[in-house]
């Protein structure tokens, strides 16, 4: 793989430019885990925290405490921003963050594993949450890669990156919660057709051979799967289409996102789910090599699980 941060190869899927930077056990797990990869677990009670970003820097803690934690995201800029969350490894820094950044190279070097991404449009809240557990002793990288245009710098060059460092955590009290499982293969998706409105917390497993990630669209009222597919192949711009992003996950081969994402399905309406990842500089992106889909919502609201 190639430049693999959380994306390869340029994209304008979401209507902005963006730089990239064991089977077997897997497929038992989820059918021993119930139907269309849905499971019951108990995780610990998730700590919120709130992170706003604007044009161009972030609002955001610089230590939390270690433990269940649901991250959500407000956007007060005029550009649409995301939230990007990484585990760091564990000889990185904040300082040699800034110095690779100051130096503009690769901070793919100093990534352990993505915990997964939020967007929002300019003024917007994103109503999902991204829930992940915090290590003791860790930092984790909150940046944006966005571009304004194709000739202008990433966001993060401009201010919007930031490091959290993990502090002792609490004991927490677990909850019943169901969980929805998208599995991601060589080049397709295994995943719910239809699911109830309502409450969803979906977590990412990538059974291929290669990275894979999910990314999570709320199509606007009249749109096609196949409109967002023409698009998409074409490397165009996907906001006329999309009513929200809801959110993306990244799995390396043969584990599960560090991340899960916590949103509210709306009655009667379809989510795109979707893999922009290229297994290198010149092959095609996993989109046009089948990892594209959907889910359709019920249009009655079902009771919490």
């Amino acid at each position: 793989m190639a430049n693999v941060d959380v994306h390869v190869a340029e994209s304008m899927v979401r209507g902005v430019w963006k730089k990239a930077g064991s089977v077997g056990v897997l497929v038992a797990f989820l059918m021993a885990n119930g139907r269309n990869g849905r499971s019951a677990i108990r995780p610990p009670t998730a700590h919120e925290v709130e992170i706003v970003g604007r044009d161009y820097a972030f609002t955001a803690p610089r230590e939390l405490p270690a433990g269940e934690t649901t991250f959500r995201f407000t956007n007060s800029g005029k550009v649409i921003h995301e939230l990007d969350v990484a585990l760091l490894k564990g000889s990185t820094t904040a300082q040699s963050v800034m110095s690779a950044l100051n130096a503009k190279t690769p901070l793919k070097p100093l990534i352990e594993r993505s915990v997964g991404i939020l967007i929002a449009r300019p003024g917007r809240r994103s109503s999902v949450g991204l829930a992940t557990e915090l290590l003791e002793g860790r930092d984790y990288l909150v940046i944006c890669r966005f571009q304004d245009s194709a000739s202008a710098p990433m966001h993060s060059r401009m201010g919007m990156i930031s490091v959290i460092h993990v502090t002792p955590g609490r004991t927490a009290v677990p909850r019943s919660v169901g969980v929805d499982t998208i599995v991601g293969i060589d080049y397709a998706y295994r995943a719910p057709r239809t699911l109830g409105a309502g409450s969803h917390t979906f977590t990412f497993v990538n059974a291929g051979t290669v990275d894979h990630e999910v990314n999570i669209a709320l199509l606007r009222s009249g749109a096609t799967l196949e409109q967002v597919f023409t698009i998409a192949k074409a490397n165009g711009d996907l906001n006329s289409l999309v009513a929200e992003w809801l959110g993306v996950l990244v799995a390396r081969p043969g584990t599960r996102a560090l991340g899960e994402l916590h949103a509210k399905l709306l009655p009667g309406r379809e989510y795109a789910i979707m893999c922009e990842l290229t297994d290198n500089d010149k092959s095609p992106s996993h989109l046009t090599l089948g990892m594209f889909g959907s889910i359709r919502t019920t249009k009655a609201i079902r009771a919490n699980r």
